[in-house]
C-alpha cells in the first residue's frame, strides 16, 4: 500500500509539473516499502482488501507449546474477523487491549493445533500522519538523490550507476523510531 498520493507529493516537494508523475508514483511506492522494511510492519489496509487467514501450528513454530498461554503474532493484526479453530469454552485476552494486537493470551481451555486467525494484518486501517510525513520526505529524498553528487548524497558514476547512501536521513529515522516493531530472538 502506498502511504501518500501524487497530489501530496507535489505539494510537499514543491513540484510544479516539471516531474513525470510516473516517476513520482514509483518513488512513493519505494518510500512506502522502505518505511515498512525499516519499521518491520505494514501501516494500512488497502481499500477493498479481504481478511487474510494465518495458520499457527506447533510444526511451523508459531503455536505455543502445551501449557503456554500466550500466542505472539509475527505481524500486527488491526482487526480480527474470526478464529474458526477456537475450541468451545476457550476465552482470550488480546494484547494490548486495543489494536494493533501483537498477541493473544488464552485465559481458559487449550490451543487447537492448528489455530487459524482471520483478519486484517496491519498496524492500522490508514497510515498515521507521521508515516505519511516520513513517506513524503523519503520520496523527495529519493528523487533528489538522482540529481546530486556531493556530501552524503548519491554519486552517479561515469557508467551511470547510482551509488546511494546506506542509511535513511536522520529526520526520517527520528520520525519512524516510535513505530519500529521490536522483535525478540
Amino acid at each position: 500500500m502506498d502511504y501518500a498520493t501524487i497530489e501530496m507529493l507535489h505539494a510537499y516537494g514543491g513540484f510544479k509539473g516539471e516531474v513525470d508523475d510516473t516517476i513520482l508514483q514509483h518513488l512513493i511506492s519505494v518510500a512506502s516499502q522502505m518505511v515498512d522494511q525499516y519499521c518491520g510492519r505494514v501501516f494500512g489496509i488497502e481499500a477493498g482488501a479481504v481478511a487474510v487467514t494465518r495458520t499457527f501450528t506447533i510444526a511451523n513454530g508459531l503455536l505455543p507449546e502445551s501449557g503456554e498461554d500466550a500466542l505472539y503474532f509475527p505481524d500486527d493484526i488491526y482487526t480480527v474477523t474470526t478464529i474458526p479453530t477456537l475450541a468451545a469454552g476457550v476465552t482470550l485476552t488480546w494484547m494490548p487491549d486495543r489494536p494493533p494486537y501483537y498477541g493473544v493470551i488464552r485465559d481458559s481451555g487449550s490451543w487447537e493445533d492448528p489455530t487459524t486467525i482471520a483478519g486484517y494484518w496491519a498496524y492500522s486501517e490508514t497510515p498515521p500522519v507521521a508515516i505519511i510525513q516520513a513517506t513524503l520526505r523519503l520520496a523527495v529524498w529519493l528523487y533528489r538523490q538522482r540529481q546530486t553528487t556531493d556530501g552524503d548524497r548519491a554519486i552517479i558514476t561515469p557508467q551511470g550507476i547510482l551509488l546511494a547512501p546506506t542509511v535513511l536521513p536522520r529526520d526520517v529515522e527520528f520520525i519512524l523510531a516510535p513505530f519500529r516493531r521490536v522483535r525478540l530472538p
